[in-house]
């Protein structure tokens, strides 16, 4: 996939304490701005109390302390206070334990946020080697597993679906099969396959050959695929080669890299989606060439990731160096910035940084 004119372009990469640095400034900027010491939980709007983190912003801003943490052991108090967070969101006591929209188990439940709760948190008690971060990502993904659908496959985004076709997802379905395959004690790798193959079966985009986020009906248009479930999808396959040992997934996921440059990288290194979705993407990249490789294959996209990500931080900010919402592409005013898309920028800042550091990968 890499040309040698790439690279040569590797040389002109920054170094990954570069990355680091970018993505340190942009959580700095969020426990700044944004973080409540008395209630112990992030805000969208200041450190007033205004409107909370909702579920998946907290999920995101997990999964970026922890990729802080795995690159420099200094952000674990940060990524412990992150934990801590999720608490808020949770209520064990109910006769179905979950996580609610917003802290104070508010906000209903969503099938989907709890299942990318439950990857954020297994990464977390990982990194921090947290049995809190353990507990509490087996009581999501055991609520996220009520959304599969037992008898038609997939799973629903939200809680109270009667699972019409319709209220299933590819984002739903790739996060709970990912999940799994990342705290199998809860499921099983087959009920994984089962959901993956799922996807494949019921969301295939005939355009792209990726996939339509939701099933479509009979002469309704198809949906634009999303760059956060080729994201899911890819680190899915992955797994699933490592765990059967079968060689066709991990050629599947280097497929789906494929599509996913040809879909949404362009040659300046901007990628057509949403900061959160293309972080994901790059992300994505890096575990692929980690995880799956070809015999003798080093680089995959990662020469693609690093110019995203070098885009990202070039273009994507405003004069405060808030990243937006479009990936690549300073916010206006209007539009203003999110957490959740700060988050997402420092994890792809640190998944390169690690990329970078030789002998830990």
């Amino acid at each position: 996939m890499i040309t040698a004119l790439a690279l040569l372009a590797l040389g002109m990469v920054p170094r990954g304490s570069v990355f680091a640095t970018w993505g340190a400034e942009s959580l700095r900027a969020i426990q700044r701005d944004l973080y409540n010491p008395d209630r112990k939980v992030y805000f969208e709007s200041g450190k007033t109390p205004d409107v909370p983190l909702d579920l998946r912003a907290e999920a995101e801003l997990i999964l970026a302390f922890s990729a802080a943490a795995t690159y420099e052991p200094k952000f674990l108090p940060d990524l412990e206070a992150a934990i801590a967070s999720a608490s808020a969101y949770g209520n064990a006591n109910s006769p179905t334990p979950g996580f609610g929209n917003l802290p104070g188990f508010a906000g209903g439940r969503s099938y989907t946020d709890n299942a990318k709760l439950a990857l954020a948190l297994l990464e977390a008690a990982r990194v921090a080697k947290s049995a809190k971060a353990s507990e509490l990502a087996e009581m999501a993904l055991t609520f996220a597993l009520a959304g599969v659908d037992p008898k038609n496959g997939g799973v629903a985004d939200q809680e109270g679906n009667t699972l019409p076709l319709t209220r299933k997802s590819a984002n739903a379905t790739s996060s709970v099969a990912l999940a799994i395959l990342r705290q199998a004690d809860v499921s099983t790798p087959k009920d994984a396959l089962g959901l993956y193959e799922w996807v494949r079966a019921n969301l295939r985009d005939p355009s792209t050959n990726l996939f339509s986020p939701i099933p479509t009906l009979a002469g309704t248009d198809q949906k634009t695929p999303e760059a956060g479930d080729a994201a899911q999808m890819i680190e899915v396959a992955c797994l699933l080669s490592q765990s059967t040992g079968d060689l066709k997934y991990a050629e599947q996921a280097r497929r789906l890299e494929v599509l996913s440059l040809a879909q949404w990288f362009q040659q300046d290194g901007e990628l057509s989606t949403d900061t959160l979705g293309g972080s994901a993407l790059v992300d994505a990249w890096f575990d692929r060439i980690r995880l799956c490789p070809r015999q003798g294959e080093k680089y995959g996209a990662m020469m693609e990731a690093y110019l995203a990500l070098q885009r990202l931080h070039d273009a994507g900010r405003d004069r405060d160096g808030h990243y937006g919402r479009k990936f690549g592409i300073s916010p206006t005013a209007a539009e203003g910035w999110r957490v959740l898309d700060q988050a997402a920028a420092a994890r792809g800042f640190f998944a390169a940084a690690q990329a970078l550091r030789p002998g830990k990968k």
